[in-house]
């Protein structure tokens, strides 16, 4: 037997390496793009099992819709101690999705258990653009920092698992994710980065374009910027952007604002990090990925 674990998702390259799916749909929505954001493990050791890698949603889709009593057991498992159940519970919602999946699955994301949230976090990514808009409403509306930060996570599980939508992203989604980038708290405010980077990135397994208004919203946040955490963080967005986008206005920019840095607090290391973002879109050598949580 097999079941499902998600995937490091790149806060720098975005390509994580998830299984191969088919283009079928979640009711009436687009059908995960060529790639996903859970991977195939052996449900005993918790391993990646690669000769499953092809397998798509069918098995977990339902002739009929899912009854109450199945469908708040899925919703209990998303917090199960084995990581087996959570990723099969996470794939059943979202293979049938309900009127109420979502904003259930939105009512976790303001959870305090880490491993709940998480699993909500990948669940809302594998439904994908239906639940882009209601996402965003929670994003603008919740005054819980953890809950706002796992909200970007969503939106960056979304387009890393559908990098079709990149290019054409809601324009409101956009704005709100370049709202949450001058947020009070730091988590918001590197969770927005990380999102912008990977939606303004294009996907070379796909083909997929990254969203061209991303790249003036992060030159124009660093620099205004002069907060360094904040500014390294939109270095390693704009890193993305120049591995797998624009890079020749990605440079430009990076080198620009570099030099308007060097005299604030920080500007040496700043200028570090920057250097660094650039030395490796020249080179398109990738940094290791980090976890999505």
């Amino acid at each position: 037997m097999v079941g499902f674990v998600g995937p490091c998702l790149s806060s720098w390259s975005g390509t994580g390496r998830p299984c191969t799916v088919s283009r079928r749909g979640v009711g009436n929505a687009p059908r995960y793009g060529g790639r996903y954001p859970l991977r195939l493990v052996s449900a005993n050791s918790g391993v990646p099992n690669d000769a499953t890698e092809g397998d798509t949603l069918e098995q977990f889709r339902r002739d009929t819709p899912l009854s109450e009593e199945e469908f708040q057991g899925c919703l209990r498992r998303l917090d199960h101690v084995n990581a087996f159940q959570r990723q099969k519970a996470s794939l059943t919602l979202a293979a049938n999705l309900r009127s109420d999946t979502i904003p259930e699955l939105l009512k976790l994301l303001e959870q305090t258990e880490t491993r709940v949230r998480r699993q909500a976090v990948q669940t809302l990514g594998v439904i994908g653009s239906p639940a882009i808009s209601a996402v965003c409403s929670l994003l603008a509306t919740s005054e819980n920092p953890t809950t706002r930060a796992s909200c970007c996570k969503s939106l960056t599980a979304i387009v890393t698992s559908f990098p079709e939508l990149r290019e054409t992203f809601p324009s409101d989604a956009v704005d709100t994710l370049r709202h949450a980038l001058v947020q009070a708290d730091p988590v918001i405010r590197i969770s927005a980065c990380i999102s912008l980077g990977e939606l303004g990135s294009a996907d070379s397994e796909t083909g997929s374009r990254g969203n061209p208004k991303v790249l003036p919203i992060l030159l124009q946040a660093l620099r205004d910027t002069e907060d360094i955490a904040l500014a390294s963080s939109l270095a390693g967005a704009l890193g993305t952007i120049g591995m797998h986008g624009d890079k020749d206005a990605t440079l430009k920019g990076l080198r620009e604002v570099m030099e308007t840095k060097s005299s604030i607090e920080g500007g040496e290391y700043f200028r570090e990090i920057a250097e660094s973002c650039i030395e490796r879109i020249e080179s398109g050598l990738m940094r290791p990925s980090k976890e999505l949580v």
